[in-house]
């Protein structure tokens, strides 16, 4: 039986550095071959993919913090900080009023892609994401996935003759 886990184990050392290249995104030496066997590997051992998971988490509070550092980024984020602070209810009536248009088009057009949303309401950023986070939650909306990406919005609750105008 230990001969077994000892086995296991070094069948796993192989595949250490793989994991960590492949959460990088570093393909210097992780070629097609060596991912498809890294993949099938994860799909069968517990013990690798709770290391590719800590890698992975890892990996984003890095970038998190590099993107955190940027000097833009700390402009935008303490505007939006001093905005939010010096007017709580300016913020959310802001996000109230992008939840009610995005809303109000969806009721009149039923799902739409989220590009056409954003364009024809002219909601850029914060204020559109806040509101359909809003509509979300509140289940006024649902959020459709396709090709790993959330890409269009479809209004919950409505008569479907509401959304044709029939």
């Amino acid at each position: 039986m230990k001969k077994t886990g000892k086995s296991k184990k070094s069948a796993c050392k192989k595949f250490e550095m793989d994991i960590t290249d492949y959460v990088l995104g570093d393909r210097t030496f992780l070629t097609k071959s060596k991912e498809k066997k890294l993949l099938v590997h994860l799909g069968k051992c517990l013990r690798c993919q709770k290391d590719f998971w800590s890698w992975r988490k890892i990996w984003a509070v890095m970038v998190g913090k590099h993107q955190s550092e940027r000097p833009a980024f700390k402009a935008k984020m303490a505007a939006l900080m001093a905005q939010f602070k010096s007017n709580p209810m300016a913020a959310k009536k802001e996000i109230g009023s992008a939840a009610g248009q995005v809303y109000d088009i969806l009721i009149a057009r039923g799902e739409m892609p989220v590009y056409l949303i954003r364009k024809e309401t002219g909601l850029r950023g914060y204020p559109f994401y806040e509101a359909v986070g809003h509509l979300v939650m509140g289940g006024k909306v649902t959020l459709n996935k396709s090709n790993g990406s959330y890409d269009s919005l479809r209004p919950q609750g409505v008569n479907e003759h509401l959304q044709t105008g029939i």
